[in-house]
């Protein structure tokens, strides 16, 4: 995975420091933070608004009756994935529309490293392609407008030896065919 600890500038003071992708404090505010929310879950323990581990209660989405394993939770665990899913994506689209100079940087990077494994592959053969899926050689022939899979192989040499008996066992019958 890649390093995502970056700089980040602090929601509430402004400062910079080094956190993840969802780091909005740096580390005094975030202490800060902690102490209100202690004092404000206090007062609402002792109105009794504080909801207890191990009640039961309703998921925000399906409405399906759970058990609260945490203080957070608002979600089933299905409808959970789901809804972190979507929030990730939309964080993840309003990060590409701010940076799209970083989105080109690593675009090159990536196209670079690939050539230089060799990873975009082609075999200069006709009928030989790279499956990138299976990552293996693919043998596709076509023969009046169908195509014939004669399989994918790990080395071009045997790619190559399918090929060569595929011509053998389907073209040379249709050109015999066709010269009578």
């Amino acid at each position: 995975m890649v390093n995502n600890m970056l700089p980040r500038i602090c929601s509430e003071c402004g400062c910079t420091f080094y956190g993840g992708p969802r780091a909005w404090y740096c580390l005094d505010c975030r202490e800060e933070r902690k102490k209100i929310q202690v004092r404000q879950y206090r007062e609402r323990k002792k109105q009794g608004n504080v909801l207890k581990l191990g009640e039961t209660m309703q998921c925000e989405i399906c409405l399906k009756e759970i058990i609260r394993n945490s203080s957070r939770q608002r979600f089933c665990a299905e409808c959970a994935a789901i809804h972190l899913k979507e929030i990730d994506n939309q964080q993840s689209l309003e990060w590409k529309h701010e940076h799209p100079e970083k989105i080109k940087e690593s675009k090159r990077k990536l196209s670079k490293r690939r050539h230089e494994k060799g990873e975009q592959r082609e075999s200069g053969i006709k009928y030989i392609t790279w499956d990138k899926g299976t990552n293996k050689w693919r043998v596709l022939l076509y023969l009046n407008r169908k195509q014939v899979d004669c399989g994918r192989f790990k080395n071009i040499e045997d790619a190559i030896k399918a090929k060569k008996e595929a011509e053998e066992k389907y073209f040379k019958p249709f050109v015999d065919e066709h010269k009578a």
